[in-house]
Formats: C-alpha cells, structure tokens, sequence
C-alpha cells in the first residue's frame, strides 16, 4: 500500500510542478513585478491621454473663439462698398 500511497503522491506532485511551469510559460503566471510595472505604464499612459485631451478642449474653445473674430472681421470687410478706380473718382469729383 505504501507505494501506491507514493507513487499517488509523487503523481500529484509531479502534476502540479507541470501546472505551474505550464502556467509560466504559457504566459499565465507572472511575476507580481511585473504585474505592478504593466499598472504603472498603463497609469502613466492614461494620464497622458487626458493631459492630452485636456489640451485639445482648450486649443478647440481658442479656435472658436477666434473663429468668432474671424465671422465679425468678414462680416465687417463685406460690409465695405468697394472702391471706385481711379478714373471714376476724377470724373466724380469734377462734375
């Protein structure tokens, strides 16, 4: 009985080692270093995508606003009637 008692034990442990340098190598056992290195770069790389956004909605709120400038100065420089040439200004001017 002793040695079905062992070979049972060393079958079970033997699986086991198997499972785990399986698990390594297949990627699905890390390091918990590892694992705290991925979420910090995964923190740092969002951080960075909302310092980035934070800075596109204020460069879109400067566009409209200067947009806003550029509608007022159009409209204004339309408004304008065209000058005469120099010819129609003489011949104004001296009737």
């Amino acid at each position: 009985m002793s040695i079905t008692v062992t070979v049972v034990s060393n079958t079970s442990l033997a699986g086991v080692v198997v499972s785990i340098v399986w698990l390594v190598l297949t990627g699905r056992l890390v390091p918990r270093a590892q694992i705290e290195d991925l979420v910090k770069d995964r923190d740092l790389w969002k951080e960075a995508y909302w310092r980035t956004q934070a800075v596109n909605d204020a460069q879109t709120e400067q566009l409209r606003a200067l947009m806003k400038v550029a509608d007022t100065t159009n409209s204004l420089l339309k408004s304008i009637p065209p000058a005469a040439s120099a010819g129609e200004a003489e011949h104004e001017t001296s009737v």
